[in-house]
C-alpha cells in the first residue's frame, strides 16, 4: 500500500488558507485519553479532529476498512486523515485555526471560531456549489483528487472530504456527497 506522506496532504489542504503544518503525530481514536468519539466539546475546548468521527463511521463512508487515523496539529490548521487499508482512498478532516487570521474572533472553540462572513466568504470562493440541509452551511468542491465539504455550524468552521487515490477521478458531486453528508452531520453534532 502507497500512503502518500501526511505533510503532502496537509500542504494540499492548507494551502486553500495559509499553507503549512507541524510534525505529524499519530492519534488514537480518544486523543491520549481526554476525549472520546462523539462527545460535545464546549466553547474555549481544544478540539482534535481525530475525535469528530469514529472508525465506523469512517470504515462505512469508505466502504473498506480504515486504518488507524493520523493526526497533524500544526500552525494553521489540525488535520485527521484516515486511509482506507486498500490504500485506494481516505478520509480527512480539516480544522483551519482562526486565531492565525486577523479578521477573526478569537474567543471560541480555541480559535477554531469564524465569523459567519469570513467563513462563508472563503468557502464559497474556494468550493462553488452551494449544499444545502448540511449543519448552517456547507459549500462543496473537488480539490484535486479528493471532493471536499467545507461546513459551518455556528462560528465553527472545518472541511471534510475524500481523496480518491490510485489514478481514481473523484465520482460525479452527486455520489461525493451521498458519503460526506452522514460525515458531516456527525462532525457538525459533535463540535
Amino acid at each position: 500500500m502507497r500512503r502518500p506522506p501526511l505533510a503532502a496532504l496537509c500542504a494540499l489542504m492548507t494551502a486553500v488558507l495559509l499553507g503549512g503544518c507541524g510534525a505529524a503525530e499519530r492519534d488514537s481514536a480518544d486523543a491520549g485519553g481526554k476525549e472520546e468519539a462523539g462527545s460535545a466539546r464546549p466553547l474555549g475546548k481544544d478540539i482534535y479532529p481525530c475525535t469528530l468521527l469514529t472508525a465506523q463511521e469512517v470504515t462505512a463512508a469508505m466502504s473498506q476498512p480504515a486504518a488507524e487515523s493520523i493526526g497533524n496539529d500544526g500552525v494553521s490548521a489540525k488535520v485527521c486523515i484516515w486511509d482506507a487499508t486498500s490504500g485506494e482512498r481516505s478520509v480527512f478532516i480539516h480544522l483551519p485555526n482562526a486565531n492565525v487570521m486577523s479578521w477573526t474572533d478569537k474567543k471560541t472553540h480555541s480559535g477554531y471560531g469564524w465569523g459567519v462572513g469570513e467563513w462563508d466568504a472563503l468557502a464559497s470562493e474556494k468550493a462553488k456549489r452551494r449544499v444545502t440541509g448540511v449543519a448552517d452551511a456547507a459549500w462543496y468542491g473537488v480539490e484535486g483528487h479528493a471532493g471536499t465539504l467545507y461546513v459551518r455550524k455556528g462560528s465553527f468552521g472545518f472541511i471534510v472530504g475524500m481523496e480518491y487515490r490510485n489514478g481514481a477521478a473523484v465520482p460525479p458531486e452527486d455520489d461525493v456527497l451521498v458519503v460526506l453528508r452522514p460525515l458531516a452531520d456527525a462532525i457538525a453534532t459533535r463540535s
